[in-house]
């Protein structure tokens, strides 16, 4: 069943436990790279609630639900199969933070004996543990598709959470077995919370008398780029609650922060470059709705958690772009693979920016140019791209062409 969010008056009971809420996004302090966005609220089939963590390409997810940790696929009807996590060794539940689109899964647990926090990964049923060397605690917030794995390194008894005082970003290699550290001077602490294919690294920074701040790490010189969003900023003291969750291909990041002035948290994307935009769902009172980003995939589909809908569960959500907005962003995603360049990549985008001015709902012509480069990425899948790029860029076409109802067979 679904609704549009607009006509939802604050506080409206979702009528069914694995309804959709499909409805707009008000946008707020757009600065340059404006999109229009859809909001659906959806849970793990038969849950009364969800909280998402990440997502990954090709409709992996994994985040939280009444019955613990879970790894779930987003079906074609838009409902989500979830399985819970395995335990643990030492039976403790582990708290997955994000996963690539080989279905590897990184986060925390306590170790075995109780008495720190650990980083994993984990592939299908097998945990491999992460113990940054100098630090009692390790959190694995983000994986890319080499595997390259970022997070934070802590002591007992850091104040700050997620950014805790005294932390440390690292990239870990498990080829090599290498911690790669890296820090903003002036900070108190670096978290690094995602990292994409070219492996620009995003994350949050304590800056003293400036609160936490987000930063853009650049991997071909490893220039660091703090920013403040101006709507979780107070104008008069600098004071900012911003907080950055993921990354996608072509540079576009999102997040949460907190409005100082009211106390309300909503979500974001953007980057420094172009520009933020605060996001929030039409037809819900903000005084008691909380909203948090936490991943963003190369679709530019923004994951994360709703609370305070229906006063009892926190839902979770997928927030997708409209269909201009996602074919230039695949449109972008094209320049980061290796393909031909004036050949291959030519006419994959030629298809795209056609489609892009075929659209309307339904349009036959958008549909066939759509058709046909989904028919073309499959003809160089395995030759100039490889399955798991081919899957990708299909599966992005495919949410394009379900956007303008056409027909997927």
């Amino acid at each position: 069943m679904t609704f549009p969010i607009s006509l939802l008056s604050p506080g409206t009971r979702i009528p069914s436990l694995c309804a959709l809420l499909t409805g707009s996004i008000a946008i707020g302090a757009a600065v340059n790279a404006h999109a229009d966005y859809v909001f659906t609220i959806v849970d793990c089939a038969g849950e009364p609630g969800s909280a998402f963590a990440s997502l990954n390409n090709v409709g992996g997810v994994i985040g939280y639900t009444t019955g613990g940790p879970f790894v779930g696929t987003l079906q074609s009807d838009g409902t989500l199969a979830c399985t819970l996590l395995p335990l643990a060794p030492g039976g403790y539940s582990p708290d997955p933070r994000g996963i690539n689109d080989s279905g590897a899964i990184v986060g925390d647990v306590l170790s075995p004996d109780g008495a720190t926090i650990v980083g994993f990964i984990l592939n299908g049923s097998t945990y491999t543990y992460l113990s940054h060397p100098g630090f009692d605690n390790t959190v694995a917030y983000g994986i890319n598709a080499a595997g390259l794995v970022v997070g934070t390194a802590s002591n007992n008894g850091a104040s700050g959470g997620s950014v805790p005082v005294g932390g440390v970003a690292f990239v870990f290699d498990p080829t090599t077995g290498v911690y790669t550290d890296f820090s903003d001077p002036g900070t108190r602490g670096t978290s690094a919370r995602a990292i994409d294919t070219m492996g620009r690294i995003v994350g949050d920074v304590r800056i003293p008398g400036l609160g936490v701040q987000g930063f853009l790490r650049d991997p071909s010189n490893g220039k660091f780029t703090a920013y403040a969003i101006p709507h979780y900023t107070d104008p008069s003291s600098g004071f900012s609650d911003t907080r950055t969750r993921g990354v996608d291909d072509a540079g576009l990041i999102a997040g949460w922060g907190t409005d100082l002035s009211t106390g309300n948290i909503s979500g974001w994307v953007g980057n420094p470059t172009n520009g933020f935009q605060s996001l929030t769902a039409t037809g819900f009172d903000p005084a008691t709705t909380t909203t948090y980003f936490q991943g963003i995939n190369n679709r530019g589909q923004i994951i994360g958690s709703v609370g305070g809908i229906d006063g009892s569960w926190s839902h979770g959500f997928i927030v997708s772009p409209d269909a201009a907005t996602q074919i230039a962003n695949l449109i972008a995603s094209l320049g980061n693979l290796n393909l031909q360049q004036g050949g291959t990549a030519s006419s994959l985008t030629s298809k795209l920016q056609h489609a892009l001015g075929e659209l309307g709902n339904g349009n036959p012509n958008s549909c066939k140019l759509l058709n046909a480069f989904v028919n073309q990425v499959q003809a160089l899948s395995g030759k100039q791209l490889t399955s798991a790029e081919a899957a990708s860029l299909i599966s992005s076409a495919n949410q394009i062409r379900a956007a303008e109802g056409c027909p997927l067979n």
